[in-house]
């Protein structure tokens, strides 16, 4: 069965839906004799749903009605946060890229591809100029296809909004600890006390904030990158603010520093799980409350388990605030801006951690 999508009026501030771009990596496409228009039509109709705010669409393009079902229920979900938060989407541009096939029996293929997107974000009323943003990087896109003659429908279809597996190969889970669940009492480490007086820093979260929009995607050639380089990332941004380096076991969550080479530098700084327990037991930095968000200030850090298995999978700096939210910025995939909220709302297996900042190691 094929749906077919109502254009619908635009709402109130909501400017005419507009196609900025969206274009596509043909040549493993036309090899099998695809148009890829289909694709196009199915993300236009996603950011149609979203920007109109039709909450009833039913179409998505040449999608069956599997596919149809699944976007409609993503897209229900945004809009329901949107208008909880009072957040519209503006505008957007969207280019496809790194279409991959897999052929299966008869006219079935797996289609897998990445979406690079810039989202424009504004108050659904009144003035708020935190709440006027844009929001850049990157979604992954699976499905399975069926060729029909001349014409190809989409079956199934996925959107992963970051990457699967953000932690770097040479972070070790060897603590054997789990995390508590955030806004729990922590107790302290054997051998953890007080904060040391004598290694401090002068913590500016600003400049930590800076530094990531700045390298979101241009990379800093100070640094060498990872395969994952969430931690690796947000360590830079760490040390842009202003915090001060640990030297001694690399192997030691107690230590944090950047060597020349791999073998020279700490896991702390490239381990997404072992940049957690560094800040949270071995400085004087905090758990944000219950929810997640509270308090949390640009340069703060979200960590994220995707697993709910008590290991951090993923880091996130904060680089800016709206109502009720946080805008996070990060590597792997390549994100500025995007929205707390969203990546809670759509992934409620997630586990996440605020922390505030400090600006001193403990004993």
């Amino acid at each position: 069965m094929l749906f077919v999508v109502p254009s619908g009026p635009s709402c109130e501030r909501v400017p005419v839906f507009k196609l900025r771009a969206i274009r596509l990596a043909t040549h493993a496409l036309q090899e099998v004799g695809m148009d890829y228009g289909f694709l196009e039509g199915f993300l236009t109709a996603r950011y149609r749903a979203i920007q109109q705010r039709e909450s009833s669409a039913q179409d998505f393009g040449t999608a069956e009605e599997q596919a149809a079902e699944s976007s409609l229920r993503h897209v229900q979900k945004t809009l329901s946060l949107y208008e909880r938060l009072g957040r519209v989407m503006l505008d957007f541009e969207s280019r496809i890229h790194g279409v991959h096939l897999t052929p299966r029996s008869g006219n079935l293929a797996n289609v897998h591809f990445r979406e690079r997107y810039v989202e424009k974000f504004g108050p659904a009323t009144g003035d708020r100029p935190e709440d006027t943003f844009e929001t850049k990087g990157e979604r992954i896109h699976r499905g399975l296809v069926l060729r029909d003659g001349k014409t190809w429908r989409i079956l199934e279809h996925a959107v992963y909004d970051l990457d699967l597996a953000p932690t770097p190969d040479d972070d070790p889970d060897d603590t054997g600890m789990e995390p508590p669940w955030l806004g729990q009492a922590i107790a302290p480490l054997d051998g953890v006390g007080p904060e040391d007086p004598r290694v401090l820093w002068t913590w500016n979260g600003a400049a930590a904030a800076a530094y990531a929009e700045q390298y979101y995607e241009s990379y800093n050639d100070d640094y060498r990158s990872y395969s994952n380089d969430c931690a690796n990332f947000a360590s830079q941004c760490l040390k842009a603010g202003g915090k001060a380096d640990r030297d001694g076991d690399r192997e030691d969550n107690r230590y944090w520093f950047y060597g020349a080479f791999e073998f020279t530098t700490s896991y702390t700084w490239a381990g997404a799980h072992n940049l957690f327990l560094h800040l949270k037991d071995y400085t004087n930095s905090r758990l944000a409350p219950s929810n997640g968000i509270e308090g949390l200030r640009p340069g703060d850090i979200v960590f994220m388990d995707f697993e709910g298995d008590g290991h951090i999978d993923h880091t996130t700096i904060v680089s800016a605030l709206a109502t009720d939210d946080v805008l996070l910025t990060y590597h792997t995939a390549n994100t500025l801006r995007k929205s707390f909220r969203y990546i809670q709302q759509h992934n409620p297996q997630y586990r996440f951690w605020g922390l505030i900042i400090g600006d001193s190691y403990r004993d």
